[in-house]
């Protein structure tokens, strides 16, 4: 059975999978689509040659969710005390 990891990026997805009882691994880089980011993880899959029934095990992590989550971090530490911060708060509490 397929053990797969999945990074799904700004540009690029990337899958690795390793097959516990062959031994054989893969890997695929497909674009990243914008619209509907798991169409770029099922187009990784299959530029693996990897089919859903296979895989005993699936991570999957977003290079775009970290970067998002931090740059609104850095967006809430970079916004001085002011009626703008307290706006945006507001909004990001929506």
């Amino acid at each position: 059975m397929w053990h797969v990891g999945i990074d799904v990026g700004g540009t690029f997805t990337d899958l690795f999978a390793f097959d516990n009882r062959s031994g054989e691994s893969r890997t695929s880089k497909v674009l990243t689509t914008q619209h509907d980011r798991a169409e770029g993880v099922f187009n990784a899959l299959k530029a693996a040659d990897i089919p859903a029934a296979a895989i005993d095990t699936l991570v999957h992590g977003s290079t775009t969710a970290t970067k998002a989550r931090r740059q609104t971090l850095n967006r809430m530490v970079r916004l001085p005390a002011s009626k703008e911060r307290a706006e945006w708060q507001a909004e990001m509490a929506e």
